[in-house]
């Protein structure tokens, strides 16, 4: 269920987590369980097609040793989250990377907990998504914006963020114009924050803009007084700001994009 609150000039909707579309199934080495929060694959929702420049959010897990088959992308702005375990860009360990490269030995393609990866797609690529350990899953949350520009060379970039330096505050991660975070070529910004219980966190929003947050782990928190359980997201949209204060230590995930787009860059 989706429970819709409406304060002056903001309007904010909470998704329980079993609103949120699950998927489950087998790859190569293992299985994998996910969370659609936006229209993917056999998934379809027509008011969760997008979100703004947010094409998609995925909250995934390998099992231990799993990895999703190469696949092509192109012209899509692709974020890639580890909330646990070791995720490895480049797939199985006879996969190609992007451009035909190999990733086994490349320290770039490995991100552990709140660590995040940038990937243009631009002109075209291959990759593939793996879990690093023979005997821990991993989870990951993967993003796609739409880019300012089509058909820019492929590139690749990773942050390493470890704990103290996302609590508390909405650490950016990836963004158009935060110079600590990773560069991205569309209209957006990517944070994380371990918040704990009983603290309290504001984030600004800027004219015609929308937040996307989702609480990975813990919890619950309160969003403006509403109340988010663990794996619950929020739709905010309009207002100059939101408060999130957590009952209990919290692992958040907050996209903070423009409301209108242009779907050529689609």
């Amino acid at each position: 269920m989706s429970a819709e609150t409406i304060h002056v000039g903001q309007t904010i909707i909470i998704r329980d987590p079993d609103s949120i579309y699950q998927a489950e199934g087998e790859v190569e080495g293992g299985s994998f369980q996910g969370r659609w929060h936006l229209s993917c694959e056999d998934y379809y929702d027509r008011d969760y097609t997008h979100f703004g420049s947010l094409r998609l959010f995925n909250d995934i897990t390998l099992s231990p040793g799993a990895a999703l088959p190469p696949h092509a992308h192109s012209n899509i702005e692709i974020v890639t989250y580890c909330a646990a375990g070791e995720f490895r860009h480049g797939g199985g360990k006879d996969a190609g990377d992007m451009n035909g490269s190999r990733a086994d030995d490349d320290t770039d393609a490995v991100l552990r907990q709140g660590w995040v990866q940038h990937l243009t797609a631009g002109s075209g690529l291959w990759h593939s998504e793996a879990n690093n350990l023979e005997d821990k899953p991993v989870r990951f949350v993967q993003m796609w914006f739409l880019p300012l520009s089509a058909n820019l060379e492929p590139s690749r970039e990773l942050k390493r963020v470890e704990r103290p330096e996302r609590s508390d505050s909405f650490l950016p991660l990836v963004s158009n114009d935060d110079d600590a975070a990773l560069d991205i070529a569309s209209d957006a910004r990517v944070c994380s924050c371990f918040l704990k219980r009983g603290r309290q966190v504001i984030y600004p929003l800027g004219t015609g803009r929308g937040l996307y947050l989702y609480l990975l782990e813990g919890g619950p928190v309160l969003l403006n007084g509403t109340s988010m359980a663990e794996l619950a997201a929020a739709r905010v949209i309009g207002g100059e700001a939101v408060a999130v204060r957590a009952d209990g230590d919290g692992e958040l995930l907050l996209v903070d994009i423009p409301l209108a787009f242009d779907p050529r860059c689609g």
